[in-house]
């Protein structure tokens, strides 16, 4: 039986070069979910196409850009691209974990992003060869995520429940082989920008959720001043649980207008990117 390969597709500039450049049998995007009036879409030409994907969508942590990038790439590929999602908004996550993802529990990496890639591909094609756009100047963390074969390669899932303790039993499913093209390719972040400057394609500064705790200052305090609405979401949640995404609570973000001199910060991608 053959083996079929998948493109995760985030909808950064990365994830859809290597979707257009190496052909995969089955392309997929995981879309995070929210209940977030903010991230409700206005243009109904676009909530109908994403609804035609997704009946449940009603809003993304994704930027809107993205997800019209994911539907033009459908259309540049000529191949269907796979929408999929978690059962839980983000919203609903966090109330049933009662905690706030973290730099150091990514819980929503795996809940949101993660699982329902695993669960599409492992009960409709079973083992798969994936490919994972990370660059040529990104081996580090294709080498990071090959020492850990719990990371690369399996991955614990529920299988059983007792419902008198509620405690759940977990089995390791081998669900996929990882595969780098762009790095077996010497593909880096030049030649992604420069392939899509030359398409006339406009992306987002940033993939996947909007102000996620991997982001760096200088994007968090851009977003905090194009996405204001959005913002109010996460400060919203640190509030509620009086805890912290990340280092330091997020209303401290500085606004982008009120930064005079940025620290040397390199720009990072989110981890849970494909």
């Amino acid at each position: 039986m053959k083996i079929l390969t998948v493109n995760s597709i985030s909808g950064g500039k990365t994830s859809c070069y290597m979707a257009l450049k190496f052909e995969a049998d089955v392309n997929i995007f995981s879309c995070v979910l929210t209940n977030d009036k903010a991230c409700r879409i206005k243009d109904k030409g676009l909530l109908r196409d994403i609804q035609d994907k997704l009946p449940q969508f009603e809003g993304s942590r994704e930027l809107d850009q993205t997800l019209i990038n994911v539907l033009r790439l459908e259309q540049e590929l000529g191949h269907e691209i796979k929408w999929i999602a978690s059962e839980y908004t983000y919203d609903e996550m966090l109330i049933k974990n009662k905690f706030l993802p973290n730099k150091f529990n990514r819980s929503c990496t795996f809940a949101l992003k993660l699982f329902p890639i695993l669960s599409h591909t492992w009960i409709n094609y079973g083992l798969v060869i994936m490919n994972i756009g990370f660059r040529h100047d990104e081996i580090h963390r294709a080498e990071r995520m090959m020492s850990d074969c719990d990371k690369a390669y399996r991955t614990k899932i529920p299988v059983s429940c007792n419902i008198k303790s509620k405690r759940k039993s977990y089995n390791n499913v081998e669900w996929r082989l990882p595969c780098f093209p762009l790095i077996e390719n010497n593909i880096n972040h030049f030649d992604v920008i420069k392939f899509w400057n030359d398409k006339g394609w406009h992306f987002p500064s940033i993939s996947n959720c909007d102000f996620c705790f991997f982001h760096t200052k200088k994007q968090l305090s851009e977003q905090r001043d194009k996405f204001p609405e959005r913002f109010n979401w996460w400060e919203k949640k640190e509030n509620q649980f009086n805890h912290t995404f990340g280092d330091k609570p997020i209303n401290e973000i500085p606004r982008y207008s009120q930064l005079i001199l940025f620290d040397d910060e390199t720009l990072v991608n989110c981890s849970c990117t494909d």
